[in-house]
Order: C-alpha cells, then structure tokens, then sequence
C-alpha cells in the first residue's frame, strides 16, 4: 500500500523554523517579484525552468531553539531531508529526483552536524481520482477553479498508474507527496522522525 503525505511535523520539536538566507548572510528573496519560489512542480530544475535551478538557496538560518533536527522537516515552505533519507529515496529510485544540499546554521551561527538535502520531487503522476477522493473544486473568479482539499482526507488511484513509484506528486494537488509501502516502511524501520502519524494517508487503489 502506498501512501499520501499531506504535511509534515507541527510538533515543535519536530518542526525546526528556519529562514533562507544569502552567502552574505542576509535573507533570501527569489530573483522574480512577484513569484512564489517552489519545488513542487514535480519536476528536474535546469537553467531553463522557473525556477532556474541556480535560484535554489544553499544556506538558512535557525529562527527557534532546536538542538536536534528531525530526519525530514520544512525549510522555509520546501522539503529538508538528511542523508538518511535521501539514500532510502536513492536505493529505490536513483538519479531521478533532486538534492540540493544546504548548510543550516543555528542562531548564534553555528553550522548543524551532518548533511541536508533540499529534496524536489521530480516524478508528476496523474493517478488521483477525483470523485473518490477528498477533494473539492472551488472558484476563484474568470472561469478559473482551483482543487482544494477537505478533511478527513482520502486519496483514491489508478493503481495501475502508480506501479513501480516509489515518490512523487499528483497533478491534481501539487502540496502533497506520496511514498510506496517500502519507503514508508524504511520510514519506520529507522524510526525516523519529521512526519506525524495522521499525516501518513493509506492510498486506496480503484
């Protein structure tokens, strides 16, 4: 069985804030006005996307007290990993997804111990089948509708479409990602930390 990950960690201890910053020190601002700089269009960055793949910030500063990071939590809106996580997500699918590593400094400047990966997901798969699953389309005006999610959730696929997959995103809903049962269960061989338990959503096959 595969799984949506709808969020990550709120529990304060699992859930480090921490704020992008430039080489110089001072806090990042992406190079567009006006753009939302994301890795969540389940896809490879390069020179010629949007983003470039040069916009990716390669330092963030600590705004809390954490001692310890968890294995997988929020940098500013983007997805962090440790090496742990990011060699269970190369075992299975190697050379397909992204890594940009980062220094995380804490609040008195200090680098944390340990390397850590902005991750962007770079599989987009179409599998989620609306009627089935806890969506909702709602306008926003000019003809334009946007898909929201509503609780409790529950996501339904094509299983068909998802064999073989073991991360990605769903075109439907870009702010969620999806595991497979083996990296969910390597999540929990290695008891790692960053994700709550009910945001673990079993993905019900049609």
């Amino acid at each position: 069985m595969a799984y949506c990950i709808t969020g990550l960690s709120v529990t304060p201890q699992f859930a480090p804030m921490f704020k992008a910053i430039n080489d110089n020190g001072d806090q990042y601002f992406p190079e567009m006005p006006g753009r939302v700089w994301s890795l969540k269009g389940g896809y490879r960055l390069t020179e010629m996307t949007t983003p470039p793949i040069h916009s990716v910030y390669h330092r963030a500063k600590m705004a809390g007290r954490t001692k310890v990071l968890p294995d997988i939590f929020h940098v500013m809106s983007e997805i962090c990993v440790n090496h742990i996580v990011r060699d269970i997500i190369e075992f299975y699918e190697p050379d397909i997804h992204q890594f940009f590593s980062i220094k995380l400094f804490r609040t008195n400047a200090e680098i944390f111990d340990g390397e850590y990966y902005l991750l962007n997901v770079c599989k987009l798969l179409s599998s989620i089948i609306f009627e089935k699953s806890s969506f909702v389309r709602q306008p926003v005006g000019h003809g334009v509708e946007i898909v929201t999610p509503t609780y409790p959730p529950r996501r339904t696929s094509h299983g068909d479409t998802i064999r073989n997959s073991h991360l990605w995103r769903e075109s439907i809903y870009l702010s969620d990602f999806y595991i497979s049962e083996d990296i969910y269960r390597s999540y929990k061989k290695y008891r790692l930390k960053g994700v709550d338990k009910h945001n673990f959503v079993p993905l019900e096959e049609a």
